[in-house]
């Protein structure tokens, strides 16, 4: 299994950044293990539910949906607080709960006999979902502000190369027993909570400490306190309309490639293992070069438009090897949010960035909330029995449009910062 130091080397990380090389592979190594254990469970999802519910595939992921929104809502109401609680008491403590819940969580899930202790699992999980977003403050604590997006950018490639094994070893798992990769998954996150507890240094100096405020702790407090920042809130409009994009592929990717090309739970994880290793390598090896050569502004644009395309592809995709094929394209969505993490990043002061993170996962979160409900929905009405139309690839026209709406909103602010100077 990679360890932190395989990031830290093989991510090409600049000289300043690896002047923290010990506590920069604990951050990745955390994030590795993360990204495995949440993967792991993907690929079964859909048969649990169809065998806990007694239903077909098609109602089983207006279910999965629900699933997915009990963890957003979850999530959305609890990113803020934990991010800026994370500004009052540091990164580390917040760090460890994120990582022990989600040990219960996986651990609820292997053993619920029904589909309200799945909903109730997810809910768990959608608390403890700060883990990322704090691991991104982590990040700005400890990073010259023109080295972030490629420190943002190996976090993302160390999600996803966890998103290499994780679907991988669950759709296996899974062929052995349907409960089996929760129980993995639950180990795994055992080991990234000791891995942390005795590893992760704490990076929150005091003087950048502020005082926690209940006010300040949700999703609309948190853009408050950005409004100085017109680009800010054009940036927080991207990352929402990209995130209801983006979620379009966990929620019916799986229901669509059973339902038109006849996959099982392996080829559904071996899929998403190409998945995740295609945006580990954008992530990891793409991102510094073409930032470097046009900035963060046009490289997320770029990872926008290519993005655009592969949902486009698979949306119309004829046969299983034109969907395989459209995963190119689409995995340069690795560039969009390492680029507006930066952008966002340095447009804040130091004793802000747990609420910018936070924010930002708030703002994912809700996103979540919509999207599983909306990207089910209509892959449900197009792919019924009743339905006037069969068009299962609705959901992934749906987000390719977004993501070209998303464009359009970075153009904008493009446009409007080359006016300003």
């Amino acid at each position: 299994m990679p360890n932190g130091s395989f990031f830290c080397h093989r991510l090409g990380l600049p000289s300043a950044i690896m002047k923290m090389h010990s506590a920069i592979r604990v951050i990745l190594l955390t994030v590795f293990l993360n990204s495995v254990s949440f993967g792991i469970i993907i690929p079964v999802i859909p048969q649990l539910l169809i065998e806990l519910g007694h239903i077909d595939v098609v109602e089983a992921s207006l279910w999965g949906g629900g699933l997915s929104f009990a963890y957003a809502g979850a999530a959305f109401l609890f990113a803020p607080i934990v991010g800026n609680l994370s500004d009052r008491i540091g990164r580390r403590p917040v760090l460890l709960f994120s990582i022990a819940a989600l040990a219960v969580n996986y651990s609820i899930l292997g053993l619920a006999p029904s589909i309200t202790w799945l909903m109730a699992g997810r809910i768990l999980a959608g608390i403890s979902a700060s883990c990322h977003g704090v691991a991104a403050a982590w990040i700005s604590d400890t990073t010259a502000k023109h080295l972030r997006s490629k420190a943002f950018g190996a976090i993302g490639a160390a999600w996803g190369m966890g998103f290499v094994c994780g679907p991988a070893i669950g759709g296996m798992l899974g062929s052995i027993d349907l409960r089996l990769p929760f129980f993995i998954a639950a180990i795994m996150a055992c080991l990234n909570f000791l891995t942390a507890w005795l590893a992760l240094p704490e990076t929150l100096r005091p003087e950048h400490r502020r005082p926690f405020r209940w006010w300040r702790a949700n999703l609309i407090g948190s853009c408050h306190e950005l409004r100085h920042s017109p680009q800010t809130i054009i940036f927080l409009c991207v990352v929402v309309c990209y995130q209801l994009a983006y979620n379009a592929n966990p929620q019916a990717w799986s229901y669509y490639a059973i339902l038109k090309f006849g996959w099982t739970g392996k080829e559904i994880g071996f899929s998403l293992m190409a998945v995740g290793l295609l945006i580990a390598v954008n992530a990891g090896f793409l991102i510094q070069p073409i930032v470097r050569r046009v900035g963060e502004h046009k490289a997320t644009c770029v990872g926008l438009l290519l993005g655009a395309t592969g949902f486009i592809g698979f949306a119309f995709a004829a046969n299983q090897w034109m969907l395989v094929a459209f995963i190119l394209p689409w995995s340069f969505l690795a560039l969009i949010m390492p680029g507006l993490r930066a952008l966002l990043s340095n447009a804040v002061g130091e004793e802000r960035q747990g609420a910018l993170h936070g924010a930002i996962s708030s703002a994912q979160s809700l996103t979540m909330m919509a999207s599983p409900l909306v990207m089910t929905q209509l892959f449900y009405q197009f792919s019924s029995p009743v339905s006037p139309l069969f068009f299962p690839g609705a959901p992934f026209l749906a987000a390719g449009a977004l993501l070209l709406l998303s464009l359009g909103l970075l153009h904008l602010s493009g446009r409007r910062q080359s006016q300003l100077h």
